[in-house]
């Protein structure tokens, strides 16, 4: 058993990152085995900064590898606290409910997951999360039937002044182009 205090803490937290290696390179089962040995370490700590990271890094695990009901389990029980969690953790823990539900075609609660993350992204100055919740928030409208607003979110995400990779963002971007009937724009 790891140490008692902040020792053990460190130990808990390395775990969950460990967890999200062990996803790519052993697969499902083994991240998920490795996030119960560091929920371990969170209650023998008493740690409910350890379990909530747990929770996060095992919705991320499930929206890996697209099982998006898990995902919404497991994030639901994250208390979105700030004496807990940072701005950041909280931010991220909002965007993966967000795309959760926006896979699940859940639009009203997904939008309210994503323009909160955009919120704690805006009041901590998280440009990544900001950047990730606008275009996220863009992709939810697609998936709502709204192009027109899905572009103009799409379009103001692309124009932050943030250091992300753009690929992923401009694909999403062309193919609501494309259904827009905007197929010049689009290539």
């Amino acid at each position: 058993m790891p140490p008692d205090g902040p020792a053990g803490e460190l130990v808990g937290a390395t775990l969950v990152t460990r967890a999200y290696a062990l996803l790519t390179l052993a697969g499902r089962d083994a991240a998920l085995k490795q996030l119960e040995e560091a929920r371990e370490v969170g209650r023998h700590t008493g740690s409910a900064r350890v379990l909530a990271l747990c929770d996060i890094q095992e919705g991320a695990v499930h929206i890996w590898c697209s099982d998006w009901q898990a995902a919404l389990t497991v994030l639901g029980r994250v208390p979105l606290d700030r004496d807990l969690l940072s701005g950041a953790e909280i931010a991220t823990t909002l965007l993966n409910r967000g795309l959760a539900h926006a896979s699940l075609v859940q639009i009203g609660r997904g939008r309210r997951a994503l323009q909160r993350a955009l919120q704690v992204a805006t009041e901590d100055d998280l440009a990544i999360h900001r950047f990730k919740a606008t275009h996220n928030l863009g992709c939810l409208e697609y998936v709502a039937g709204n192009l027109p607003e899905a572009l103009h979110l799409m379009r103001e995400a692309d124009t932050m002044p943030v250091e992300v990779d753009r690929g992923r963002a401009r694909l999403d971007r062309a193919r609501v182009l494309a259904d827009a009937g905007l197929l010049d724009q689009a290539e």
